[in-house]
């Protein structure tokens, strides 16, 4: 059955006016050019949380006590300005404005683990989970699993491109939705040497479309793709790439493809030459699970431990703990309608105050200071 929480938020608000008070902390950028071209759980991310915060049947104990969640791994915004929160084995919560729902396998939603979530151009919901995909439509859920196609339940990526073609990227590969069912894409094999995975030298960790049309597929181990419609070319560290293990795909608004990946650092891309950043040039940590390009053109990305950085075009600025971000392993970087800034990961959900992060719990506050 779904949990239902409503508040009243105007008690909290000087409760956090200490946390938007925080300042960043900016880095000098040295660039690194490079000419060129089925478990459901897994590694630290296992988990069996109930809805108190507390860890149950895990090794490791944290009290989270008034979060959203003990991991929040997804955050996405409806059409109609409802937020939704994906979490690591608390299924998926849903924000109104007034009340904050959580929905589980008990209301019919494939998996606990939301892996991706966004809404079809057809208006309904998708939610990427370790069970398989569901659409939330009329009020209820109906989900996708192997009997309908997929080649994994444990679905790690979802896109819907220009043209209306719905892909999936599983720990088994790449799927694409017909109408009525999916079907397995076959990639051509990397030119990568020895690839190795993190996870599952099969999983497609992240599915984006150019301004130029071509459909970019991270894998893990594999480099990346790009596909044009017709042909697939792989880059991998032979190219110039940080990383065969990509995590992530964004393109910022100058046109050059930004990758993320667990060991390199990030790459840019303007389509000649990649630009490395790393721990030894330029951030804290090599391991980068999501990247975003704000409205106003800013690049943040996350650094394992070292909460999110901004890139300006000249520096990074980063914000961790000291500027109010109690989350160290970011998993989700988001910018809604009203261009509020959002991560999650290990420790809740947080929003950006301009000079630092606040935490909004399941009590709010929920529009700022």
């Amino acid at each position: 059955m779904k949990t239902i929480i409503t508040f009243f938020l105007s008690g909290f608000v000087l409760l956090f006016t200490a946390s938007c008070q925080q300042q960043k902390v900016s880095t000098t950028v040295t660039e690194t050019k490079t000419a060129g071209v089925s478990a459901t759980t897994f590694g630290p991310f296992k988990t069996n949380y109930s809805f108190d915060g507390r860890c149950n049947g895990d090794s490791v104990y944290h009290e989270r006590q008034g979060q959203i969640a003990e991991y929040v791994r997804r955050v996405f915004q409806d059409n109609r300005g409802g937020l939704l929160f994906g979490t690591n084995g608390e299924g998926i919560a849903h924000y109104d404005g007034v009340v904050l729902e959580y929905f589980t396998t008990a209301d019919g939603l494939a998996g606990n683990q939301v892996t991706a979530i966004m809404e079809g151009k057809e208006g309904h919901l998708l939610i990427a989970t370790d069970g398989g995909i569901s659409k939330y439509e009329a009020g209820k859920f109906h989900n996708y699993t192997t009997k309908h196609g997929l080649n994994n339940n444990y679905v790690w990526s979802l896109f819907q491109d220009s043209k209306g073609t719905l892909w999936a990227g599983t720990v088994e590969g790449l799927c694409r939705f017909d109408g009525t069912k999916f079907q397995t894409v076959t990639i051509p094999l990397s030119i990568a040497k020895n690839p190795e995975a993190s996870f599952s030298i099969n999983r497609i960790c992240h599915i984006m479309e150019d301004s130029k049309g071509n459909l970019w597929i991270a894998s893990d181990g594999r480099g990346a793709y790009k596909y044009d419609g017709k042909k697939y070319t792989n880059y991998t560290t032979d190219d110039g790439l940080c990383d065969n293990n990509i995590t992530c795909i964004e393109e910022d608004k100058k046109g050059n493809i930004w990758f993320g990946s667990m060991y390199g650092g990030i790459s840019k891309y303007d389509g000649n030459t990649f630009i490395n950043y790393n721990q030894s040039n330029s951030i804290g940590n090599n391991e980068v699970w999501e990247i975003l390009t704000d409205k106003q053109g800013y690049v943040w990305f996350s650094s394992e431990g070292y909460g999110v950085y901004r890139y300006n075009g000249r520096e990074f600025e980063n914000y961790g703990e000291k500027q109010g971000l109690g989350v160290r392993a970011v998993q989700t970087i988001f910018e809604d309608h009203q261009g509020r800034i959002w991560t999650g990961g290990g420790g809740g959900l947080y929003q950006f105050m301009g000079d630092g992060f606040m935490n909004v719990r399941k009590d709010g506050p929920w529009d700022g200071c």
